[in-house]
């Protein structure tokens, strides 16, 4: 919806503090600009744009910001020389060109290993809209698993700023909140970590709307996760500025009490490989998943794949696919829907039994809501507190 442009200007008198203060900055790839250099597609104009006013009403959606240059309130409108700074790699042929190793436990179950841990735990409403697919905005994926452009808002991707590296999936609960598998964060310092939001087609900055990288404030694990066990294998990554919602954008549906979830099931993400290699040009991919009863899953565990039952527990969802659950990422959502038109959090993606196995089991660990709700309510100052306590 478009609505009318903020054209407050400072007066003389009036600190620029005061002013800046009102406003976020802009997300990556964005740049704050006076409005009549952005033009009706969002994008930073060179010279003035001037729109009829068809074109004004059916313009892009910005957010106000402050233009510190031209000391007025402006547009976050899209950089068209933006660069993404994360490096990729680009395969061609299946081959790369030696920068990358593969890591020999791909295809291969693991927990890694020790840290300790603590502990924590009213719940609240969820109001915003959450969990709606958007399968019809383009571009489009090219084949069957790969979705198209924002169809898939609540996905994330849990970032190692250090080095650059594509750790794992994650899942927007809520703006200020993704949820991941806490082995994916397990020994880094939490300065050390980014979210971003909004992705779609890795190292190619070509989607109609931009994505964000926001800071991690604080690390929150399940109080009952032990390092080196995927019990509980849960963490909430609480960020430093909340994550601004857009079509590409927006929370998974959270759980009501005692519903019942089922019907059609997805896991989404790159894939492991994928995120390895931080493969330039690979879409976000999205398999669907039958939920196996838990003696089926005991059965199975106990007959071919022992080596998962330590971290196995009966309130682990599994799950098998006709896919191939290495082609999502640990950390993403099992969400599902009852046909009302929306998604909602079964599970986060924690283990599997070995890519390429026609038998292959999915693990996941069902979000636990008065842990994930109480946490969400407490002050971040209280939840920086806590985190720094982990390692100590």
């Amino acid at each position: 919806v478009w609505h009318p442009p903020n054209n407050h200007v400072p007066s003389p008198n009036e600190p620029i503090g005061s002013v800046a203060s009102l406003y976020g900055g802009c997300a990556a790839a964005l740049k704050c600009v006076q409005e009549i250099y952005c033009t009706a597609e969002g994008m930073i104009s060179p010279t003035p744009v001037v729109l009829t006013k068809e074109q004004e009403f059916l313009r892009v959606p910005t957010t106000d910001c402050y233009d510190r240059q031209a000391g007025v309130v402006g547009k976050c409108c899209r950089d068209p020389f933006y660069v993404d700074p994360w490096p990729s790699a680009n395969l061609v042929n299946g081959f790369d060109d030696g920068q990358y190793k593969e890591d020999p436990r791909l295809g291969q179950y693991f927990a890694q290993k020790p840290r300790p841990a603590r502990s924590g735990a009213t719940r609240q409403a969820q109001v915003e809209t959450c969990g709606v697919r958007n399968p019809n905005i383009p571009p489009r994926g090219e084949n069957p698993l790969e979705v198209n452009f924002a169809e898939i808002p609540w996905q994330a991707m849990v970032l190692r700023d250090t080095n650059r590296s594509l750790l794992c999936g994650g899942t927007i609960v809520k703006p200020n909140a993704v949820l991941t598998a806490a082995h994916c964060v397990e020994g880094l310092d939490t300065r050390d970590i980014l979210v971003k939001g909004g992705e779609w087609k890795l190292g190619i900055d070509e989607e109609p709307l931009p994505f964000q990288i926001v800071k991690v404030a604080a690390v929150i694990r399940h109080p009952a996760y032990t390092p080196g066990s995927l019990k509980n294998d849960l963490a909430l990554l609480m960020l430093d500025e909340k994550l601004r919602t857009a079509k590409n954008i927006a929370p998974l549906c959270l759980p009501q009490p005692n519903q019942q979830l089922g019907g059609h099931c997805i896991a989404t993400g790159w894939g492991k490989r994928i995120l390895q290699l931080h493969l330039r040009g690979a879409i976000m991919r999205s398999i669907d998943v039958n939920l196996l009863d838990p003696n089926t899953c005991t059965q199975k565990l106990q007959g071919k794949y022992q080596n998962v039952l330590p971290d196995f527990s009966e309130s682990v969802i599994c799950a098998n696919s006709n896919s191939d659950h290495c082609d999502v990422d640990y950390g993403s959502a099992l969400a599902c829907t009852n046909g009302n038109g929306q998604y909602t959090l079964a599970g986060i993606f924690s283990w599997e039994t070995g890519c390429k196995d026609k038998e292959q089991i999915g693990g996941y660990i069902p979000p636990d809501m008065q842990w994930i709700e109480t946490t969400c309510a407490r002050p971040l100052r209280e939840l920086k507190a806590i985190d720094k306590q982990y390692y100590q």
